[in-house]
């Protein structure tokens, strides 16, 4: 089965593209004619790099340079597409970077750009900043995994506090038990850091009002719920779903992250290495099911937490 998402190995490979392009721009070079075979793969010892090898020196400025993540996402779109995995979540990422909204740096923040774990990460420190920032009076939790009280900063220390998530709402994995939950300004790239970058304080406050506005706002994701989840929701005892509303939606989300050990679908019988090749035939995971069933959804989610600067 095609999981249609990139492998971990790709996505270090653009990354390190990105870098490469992010360090050429900095001394007024790029890539006018950016190709897949200007870029040299080195495999050394198990471990995965990319560099590029074919730039100029630019003499249009920044405008000229600017162009070059607009043929990076042409690049990305391209290889998607020749191995059947254009999600609506990869053309989001590579619209954005033709469109130059979505550059330097920040083209890795992008879900389609993070691994299961750091798309999981965002997902929940999404559900944290609701729940401390826009809660409404009817919030009750449906599912028995709750946030501790006592570990709820105040809004006065959220920016460096941590956020301590009961160790019994993640069943088997002690490691997990203590995560932190920030907002982050480093996480918001300046100016300086990203020239090109459209990420500013007013982007920000505006994505949390857009937020705040569509919590809780009907949204179809219920009768999406795939039969398996709703069979397994039954035999662990608890409530399925009742809120048809995009918070009750990024909750339902959270339940079946922190639960994801008991979420494992009927067909993954075979443990995929991280070196897994891109878009190989394998068993569908817990990510691929919540986004075959909730694609825009989770897209619009994962937006979200990248555009407030979430970080867990």
């Amino acid at each position: 089965m095609n999981l249609k998402r990139f492998s971990e190995e790709f996505i270090q490979m653009t990354g390190c593209v990105v870098r490469g392009l992010v360090k050429i721009h900095t001394h007024s070079y790029y890539c006018p004619n950016l190709r897949g075979d200007h870029i040299a793969v080195v495999k050394d010892n198990g471990l995965i790099s990319a560099c590029l090898w074919d730039f100029v020196f630019c003499e249009t400025g920044n405008n000229g340079r600017s162009k070059d993540w607009r043929r990076l996402g042409l690049l990305l779109e391209k290889t998607a597409r020749n191995h059947g995995a254009y999600t609506i979540e990869i053309k989001d990422m590579c619209d954005r970077m033709k469109n130059l909204t979505l550059t330097g740096m920040d083209v890795l923040k992008h879900s389609a750009m993070l691994s299961v774990r750091d798309k999981f990460d965002s997902v929940l420190a999404l559900n944290t900043f609701v729940f401390l920032h826009c809660k409404s009076q009817d919030d009750t939790p449906t599912d028995p995994c709750t946030i501790s009280s006592n570990s709820i900063p105040s809004q006065a220390d959220f920016s460096t506090a941590e956020c301590t998530i009961s160790s019994s709402s993640i069943p088997s994995q002690a490691d997990f038990s203590t995560a932190k939950c920030t907002i982050s300004s480093n996480s918001i790239p300046s100016q300086a850091d990203c020239p090109t970058s459209q990420c500013t304080i007013s982007d920000r406050e505006k994505s949390i009002t857009l937020l705040k506005d569509r919590l809780n706002t009907n949204v179809v994701w219920i009768s999406q719920l795939p039969t398996w989840i709703r069979k397994r929701i039954l035999e662990l005892g608890f409530d399925l779903p009742k809120k048809d509303t995009f918070r009750g939606f990024i909750w339902n989300l959270r339940c079946l992250i922190e639960h994801e050990n008991k979420y494992i679908p009927p067909e993954a019988n075979v443990k995929v290495s991280s070196w897994e090749m891109q878009f190989s035939d394998i068993d569908p995971d817990l990510e691929f099911e919540i986004r075959e069933a909730w694609a825009e959804l989770l897209l619009e989610a994962l937006n979200y937490s990248m555009q407030i600067g979430l970080e867990f």
